[in-house]
């Protein structure tokens, strides 16, 4: 029976050409019926339904898409350079979407979950309730929102198990290229971002000139922020990962390999001029040098994070990289009170009271093109995650928000005390602090690129979970079941 069932099953080889040829008369219809950049993310999760993989190649699709759909928009656009309502905008979420159909059998016990759940439910509940835009902008906004987090309960089920080593390896291995892309853009611009810029310099004024060395770079991605947070976890990921294989044969190759990496991802993280990423950095590796998770002294790590944190700043203010108009006071402690960016900042606390009246918010993804009044009168933008947080879901998401981060961050400390030589498990802790630290200053959960972020939420209650059923399945020593017996 067994061998019968075999053969009716096709090899995944046998259904390649398949898929492929299933394409071509979609493909023509839909460019007869709708907009076919609407095409693109709906034909690839078609074709990931249809060949059934795991959920992982799934969240593998969506964390390598996620670098390069503003790329890939920019130069499918045309001459209208960045299309507003763009479909293409959401590729990263659609692609992942087949994860949730993939999912087969009982998931495993995992610590932590039950809070991840509670938080995907309230999303849920309160996407039902808003009542802020279309019907399309609430669900646009709802799967940007809640698709990430999914995969992270996923993952911590055991559903998407190996998502955090995915996640990893990709940070490694697109590092190099997408800095190098964004430096040499800085000097040299293409045509389709200089277009691009030309386009959005009004609403997004704080880029800069669409002329060479007048911008702050945005690389591949859709803003310098976007490109700061996907840089700064690069270069956590390759610190870890060096960290995790020191001593391992082959360790010359590799340590050239990062060291090239990460003196080009750098400087492309300086290109962006983005304080909350340039000055959180130092900060979150002397933290974890701190917590005995690094194989450094306390002194040394301070030594270094204060290093790191003055060449930065004399890069930026000495050697001219940084966008014309943008000086080199704009990283100078003694200039943060004259600041204007900081000041908006400030100006938005008291809007945490009105937020927190409302109890189910305002709709999960309807923050993002929020805009704030200041005392003066002045609309800005909503530039603190936490207060998104508030005004998208009321008092009970941010609760959950702040009750799933502290239990994942716990759960990640404990696993990589256990394992000092697991990469991953590293990572998990620095990535999920880096977004503790960011949230203060931007909203950096409630968009695509905050997979990274629940990934290592999911993994470290996975490997928690695991950790206690070895415990409960570990036989106990003879000598404490004698005492055990006699008592």
């Amino acid at each position: 029976m067994a061998s019968s069932t075999a053969r009716r099953t096709p090899p995944l080889s046998a259904l390649v050409p398949l898929a492929a040829l299933a394409v071509v008369p979609v493909l023509v219809l839909g460019l007869a019926m709708g907009p076919w950049r609407l095409l693109v993310p709906v034909l690839v999760a078609g074709v990931v339904l249809v060949l059934r993989p795991k959920p992982t190649t799934a969240v593998a699709l969506a964390v390598v898409a996620l670098p390069l759909t503003a790329l890939l928009r920019r130069l499918t656009a045309g001459e209208d350079a960045y299309l507003p309502s763009d479909p293409l905008a959401v590729l990263a979420v659609v692609v992942a979407l087949p994860a949730f159909v993939l999912v087969r059998g009982k998931g495993r016990e995992a610590p932590g979950s039950g809070w991840l759940a509670v938080y995907l439910a309230w999303l849920v509940v309160t996407a039902g309730l808003s009542s802020s835009g279309s019907i399309a902008t609430r669900a646009t906004g709802f799967l940007i929102v809640a698709v990430p987090a999914g995969v992270g309960y996923l993952v911590a089920r055991g559903w998407a198990a190996g998502s955090e080593g995915i996640a990893l390896r990709s940070l490694v291995v697109l590092a190099l290229p997408l800095a190098a892309y964004a430096t040499a853009q800085f000097f040299l611009a293409p045509t389709w971002d200089m277009a691009w810029l030309t386009s959005v310099q009004e609403t997004l004024n704080s880029v800069g000139s669409p002329v060479a060395r007048g911008f702050r770079v945005w690389g591949t991605m859709e803003s310098p922020l976007s490109l700061a947070m996907y840089l700064g976890q690069a270069v956590l990921a390759l610190l870890c990962w060096m960290l995790a294989r020191r001593g391992a044969p082959g360790r010359g190759a590799r340590s050239l390999f990062v060291t090239v990496t990460l003196v080009v991802v750098l400087l492309a993280l300086v290109l962006t001029s983005v304080r909350s990423v340039l000055f959180a950095l130092p900060v979150l590796l002397l933290g974890v040098a701190l917590l005995g998770l690094l194989p450094v002294g306390r002194v040394q790590a301070l030594l270094a994070a204060v290093g790191v944190t003055l060449a930065m700043v004399v890069g930026i203010g000495s050697l001219g990289l940084s966008a014309t108009g943008t000086t080199a006071s704009r990283y100078q402690l003694s200039s943060l009170g004259q600041d204007q960016s900081l000041l908006d900042r400030a100006q938005l606390l008291p809007q945490f009271l009105q937020a927190a009246a409302n109890p189910v918010g305002t709709g999960p993804g309807s923050a993002g093109a929020a805009q704030s009044l200041t005392a003066g009168g002045k609309a800005i933008g909503i530039d603190n995650g936490y207060l998104s947080l508030l005004q998208e879901g009321g008092v009970l998401r941010l609760g959950l928000f702040v009750a799933v981060l502290l239990l994942a961050l716990m759960a990640a400390v404990r696993n990589a005390r256990r394992r000092p030589d697991d990469a991953g498990a590293l990572f998990a802790v620095t990535v999920i602090v880096f977004y503790g630290i960011l949230q203060a200053s931007s909203d950096v959960v409630s968009g695509t690129g905050s997979f990274f972020f629940w990934i290592c939420v999911g993994a470290s209650f996975a490997r928690e979970g695991a950790h206690r059923r070895a415990l409960r399945t570990t036989p106990a020593p003879a000598g404490h079941q004698a005492v055990k017996e006699i008592a």
